[in-house]
């Protein structure tokens, strides 16, 4: 708290000589607006793309010899799926 004091003590000095303003302008709600949706929409967006697909009903790919398909489940919540070779 003491080494905000100066700092203050700056920002209302140059706010009375009119180079800071504390004051909310509209420049500042528009920006903070637009972050704010940009935000809001980009999370959206984001939530919209996890998609689960169920490998189970996919037909079978044929695989080169030595390289097999298997399920990893339970890393981290997750289940993945490897191609192991030479095995």
């Amino acid at each position: 708290m003491i080494a905000d004091i100066p700092r203050r003590a700056c920002l209302h000095a140059a706010a009375a000589r009119g180079r800071v303003s504390i004051r909310p302008t509209r420049r500042k709600f528009v920006l903070t607006t637009a972050a704010t949706a940009y935000a809001v929409t980009a999370h959206n967006f984001a939530h919209a793309a996890i998609v689960q697909t169920d490998t189970a009903n996919l037909p079978p790919l044929p695989l080169p010899t030595g390289i097999r398909s298997r399920y990893v489940s339970n890393i981290n919540g997750l289940t993945f799926h490897v191609l192991e070779a030479g095995f």
